[in-house]
């Protein structure tokens, strides 16, 4: 195999360090930063008069700065279609081109090839960004993947909540009677029903039998408070020289006392609602225990008669006056024993 049909040896240079090997080996000049320079300036005034089309904006970066020979290249050879295209891609006897832009761009590619300057600015650009912008594109792909992980886990418990809220929705719909389609004016539609269930509730409070149980209620307790009036008032008094004698708060307590029992009702207005109310219950068996007592009166003759006439007794209806009597005598035993 010739030489010339052997390919190119590979060179194994660090990025850093290529600048330094071109200089080195003249391949790029001493001053080529100088070309450089001349060339993006020449390039920013350029780029600001580049038609609106998107074959030749597709090649411009953002940022003129990041554009490298290469870019330049590309956009040249899209002007120079463009030209084709419209017939303005002659050149002149010198051999320059007569369309005033291509000029322009073709002379600003002369300034970057001279003394290779094109190259230096190419192995400036790749080391600034693989020692950067990499970095920084490295950390911006991980801060978005971590963001789309949040973004994922997020989904996931809105979703659940979402489903979970529904189903408790269902239900509170259900407790309240609706079909839960649409449930804002369903819950409004309720308030329709609100005077016929106050008009429901106002009934009841105003039935007779609340009113006769509120009644029974009110009576029963300032009897009861009347009954024991006379033992809290003369409940603390003592012997030895002070008997006898009463300080101002007991002769004022036995005062409300007189006056409150003067106002509870009378025990014999109370006993026909305690015998509506508080009616004796039947118990289960009652008649097998009637039934015993009798068999026990044939055999036992006096003694049978005695335990008749006790279950007779028992089977009849609660002497309400006699309990309420024995009430009173122990509350007046107490006044006495206070006294």
């Amino acid at each position: 195999m010739s030489g010339r049909d052997a390919p190119p040896a590979i060179v194994d240079v660090h990025y850093d360090m290529i600048i330094d090997w071109c200089t080195e080996r003249g391949t790029l000049g001493s001053k080529w930063q100088q070309s450089v320079h001349a060339a993006r300036a020449a390039l920013a005034d350029l780029v600001a008069d580049l038609p609106d089309d998107a074959s030749v904006q597709a090649h411009v970066r953002a940022d003129v700065a990041d554009m490298s020979y290469f870019d330049c290249q590309r956009v040249f050879d899209a002007l120079l279609e463009r030209a084709k295209a419209n017939g303005d891609a002659g050149k002149t006897l010198l051999g320059s081109w007569s369309n005033a832009q291509l000029k322009a761009w073709d002379a600003m590619l002369s300034t970057f090839r001279s003394k290779n300057a094109f190259l230096g600015d190419a192995a400036r650009l790749m080391a600034a960004r693989t020692d950067h912008e990499i970095p920084a594109i490295k950390a911006r792909c991980k801060e978005l993947s971590d963001a789309l992980q949040d973004i994922a886990r997020k989904t996931t418990d809105t979703t659940r909540n979402a489903a979970q809220t529904e189903r408790q929705l269902g239900i509170a719909c259900s407790d309240m009677g609706i079909p839960g389609v649409n449930y804002r004016v369903e819950i409004a539609a309720l308030a329709a029903g609100l005077p016929a269930l106050l008009a429901a509730a106002d009934g009841t409070v105003r039935d007779a039998a609340i009113a006769d149980a509120a009644r029974l209620y009110r009576d029963f307790s300032a009897f009861s408070r009347a009954a024991a009036a006379p033992v809290r008032a003369t409940g603390g008094g003592g012997g030895g020289k002070g008997k006898g004698k009463k300080s101002k708060a007991q002769r004022k307590g036995q005062a409300a006392a007189a006056a409150e029992s003067d106002a509870a009702p009378d025990a014999a207005e109370l006993l026909p609602t305690l015998k509506r109310y508080l009616e004796l219950p039947k118990i289960e068996g009652s008649e097998d225990a009637e039934a015993g007592a009798a068999a026990s009166t044939g055999a036992g003759g006096g003694d049978g008669a005695a335990a008749e006439a006790a279950g007779d007794g028992g089977a009849g209806e609660i002497d309400w006056s006699a309990m309420l009597s024995v009430e009173g005598g122990a509350g007046d035993a107490g006044g006495d024993g206070g006294d």
